[in-house]
This record gives C-alpha cells, structure tokens and sequence, in this order.
C-alpha cells in the first residue's frame, strides 16, 4: 500500500470553531470535506451564535455522518477550538489527526496532499504553516 493510500485510511478531524458565521459556514465545511487524500471529519463547534447559523449547520449535517456539532456558551475562538479538541480526543483514535480551519476560511480541494504525505513519510507531530 503507498503512504497516500494508507494515510487516507486515517481520519482527520477538522475543528471549526463557528460564531455568527452564517455566510461563510458552508464553504468552509464543504472545502474541508472535498479534500482529497484524507478522510476528513468534521467538527463544528458553536461559539454561541446569534445569527441563522443554527439553521445551516441543521441543513447541513441532516444525515452526514462525517459533521459532527458541538454546542457551548460564546467564549471565543481558543475555548471553542479547546471544547474541539476534547471532543475528538474523545472519540478517536492514536493514528487520528486535529487540523483548525476557522469558519470564514476555505481550503483549495488538494490543499493537504504533501503537508499530509511530509506528516507519514518523517513522523512530524506538528505543522504550522
């Protein structure tokens, strides 16, 4: 098996954390979701909105497995990517991976395909860019 193949076997949860974000939301969840040489999971953790967000996040995770929403009182980015963190670490498992992609952000489709193999091929823990 290559190390692209075996790597996509692995899940990679990406931690959104998500306040009033209703006009970027979708495109944020969508790019995370097409990217191509991972299986990506994706964490959206609501930061106590105020705005119509509730109701895209209910559109979107009807029946998609791979959304999972997280509900907490607003207390800023860093608490809401911490509750994330808790979350997985809770569910996954020790060849699992944490990415952060904050809701008004979206990723070009191949955006992890050498970050990711770089992970698999040297062992690196961390990447920072």
């Amino acid at each position: 098996m290559r190390k692209d193949q075996e790597f996509v076997a692995r899940v990679v949860y990406v931690i959104i954390p998500a306040y009033n974000c209703q006009n970027y939301l979708e495109d944020s969840v969508t790019s995370a979701l097409a990217q191509t040489n991972i299986n990506a999971q994706v964490v959206i953790v609501d930061d106590g909105f105020t705005d119509e967000t509730a109701q895209l996040i209910d559109s979107m995770t009807d029946g998609n497995e791979k959304i999972h929403v997280l509900h907490k009182a607003n207390g800023g980015v860093s608490s809401a990517r911490n509750k994330g963190i808790q979350y997985v670490l809770s569910i996954s498992k020790d060849s699992d991976y944490i990415a952060f992609l904050d809701a008004d952000d979206a990723w070009d489709k191949n955006f992890f395909d050498q970050a990711i193999l770089d992970v698999i091929d040297k062992g690196t823990d961390l990447i920072g860019f």
